[in-house]
């Protein structure tokens, strides 16, 4: 319970007839008995207001937020009340998102529903929670507001924009792609997919002669080819440092990253839509997600898992050095030890992997010591067992020679 304006306009008097006990003691008992009066009608109020268990709260929102998007949230109220309700509604959405109204008021009429709507535009990618729905109420006679907190706690993720898929969807069921500018476009070409027949004109090869249909009509006639629909297109997406850059839009800002996500997931379901193959491959420094092409909306769904279950991230520019590989190993040979395996623990693991040293075998081992001697202190250490192991069979030339092979890339990104 909140008091109201109203209760303290009324408490006010009040005040006044016990400041005039000073002047004389009849007014206490005019102070007292106005006092009871007022406590009698806010108990009254109390006992007439209804209780917040008269109402039945639920909300209403999709599993999966898109992106960059307007999405609807609704709260929808059911009353038991005896009188109508003017409520304020206040749904505890993550404060990461924006909302386009922090309270919501509507009126709701003795058992009856009321759904009081708003939309959320997500702007990152992610696991989100909503938290409690809180509804505030004015009593009967105005004395208190009624406050009441219902738990509606519940996890949702934000996936890549996908409403602009369903609207898509939805005009390609009803026919109605005209409207959103979307028109059939036939490429005449070199395909493989009879199209229609025509005319012969004088710039068309002799191989596009129709011989059955020209001794029918008795001039030449040439036929026409469309290039072919089973297409097979894999979107390439650029995760790097760059790609995290935002783009400032009207009212909200994205990264360019999430603006080609976007437009290949729209892409591909498209794609699919239309019996072509459709696949997806996202880079930085590396390959990080490659999606061998496929048919069916079965591939759609598995590139948006993809995109939502491994999350892009922007590859890191380091400082490499290049080595001659032939003279390491060269080097190798003379120390007799691996020398990515000297003494620090940092190194040993890139060392295993890149010598096979863990009982597996190495799929490339000349890749992982270029990769140990990316790392400043591995190298070090390397250095210092290079002066520590004599060379044999060598003398001391072969091992200033392997000493001196190495050379320093500072600046260059591996």
């Amino acid at each position: 319970m909140i008091p109201t304006l109203r209760l303290y306009l009324l408490l006010l008097p009040g005040a006044a007839l016990v400041a005039g006990v000073a002047l004389t003691p009849l007014m206490l008992w005019i102070a007292v008995a106005y006092l009871v009066v007022v406590a009698a009608l806010v108990v009254a109020d109390y006992l007439l207001t209804d209780r917040p268990a008269a109402l039945e709260v639920e909300r209403i929102h999709d599993s999966r937020l898109s992106l960059g998007a307007n999405n609807p949230v609704t709260i929808l109220i059911a009353s038991r009340a005896r009188r109508p309700l003017t409520l304020q509604i206040r749904d505890e959405h993550p404060d990461d998102i924006p909302a386009d109204a922090t309270i919501v008021t509507g009126n709701v009429e003795p058992f009856a529903l009321l759904e009081a709507r708003y939309h959320l535009r997500p702007v990152r990618r992610g696991d989100y929670t909503f938290g409690n729905i809180n509804i505030r109420y004015l009593s009967v006679f105005g004395t208190f507001v009624q406050q009441a907190r219902y738990p509606a706690e519940a996890a949702f993720k934000v996936y890549p924009n996908v409403l602009d898929i369903r609207t898509y969807d939805l005009l390609a069921r009803k026919g109605l792609l005209l409207e959103m500018g979307l028109r059939p476009a036939r490429i005449f070409g070199q395909g493989v997919e009879f199209e229609r027949l025509r005319e012969y004109r004088p710039d068309d090869e002799f191989r596009r002669i129709n011989w059955k249909a020209t001794a029918r009509r008795g001039k030449p006639i040439a036929a026409e080819y469309e290039t072919e629909r089973s297409q097979y297109i894999i979107s390439v997406i650029d995760t790097g440092r760059l790609m995290r850059a935002p783009v400032e839009d009207s009212d909200i800002s994205l990264a360019r990253l999430d603006y080609a996500i976007n437009a290949t997931l729209l892409l591909s379901y498209v794609v699919t839509l239309k019996g072509d193959h459709a696949g997806m491959l996202t880079f930085a420094d590396d390959v990080r997600t490659y999606l061998s092409p496929r048919h069916g909306k079965s591939q759609f769904y598995r590139m948006l898992e993809s995109v939502v279950q491994r999350p892009v991230r922007a590859g890191r520019v380091r400082l490499c050095t290049r080595t001659d590989l032939s003279e390491r190993q060269a080097q190798a040979t003379i120390t007799g030890h691996r020398v990515h395996r000297s003494g620090d623990p940092r190194c040993g693991a890139r060392s295993d992997r890149a010598h096979g040293t863990d009982g597996a075998a190495s799929p490339d081992p000349v890749r992982g010591a270029i990769r140990s001697e990316r790392d400043p202190t591995c190298r070090a250490t390397a250095d210092r067992h290079e002066r520590r192991v004599p060379a044999r069979g060598g003398g001391n030339a072969a091992g200033r020679t392997a000493r001196s092979s190495s050379k320093r890339c500072t600046g260059m990104a591996c």
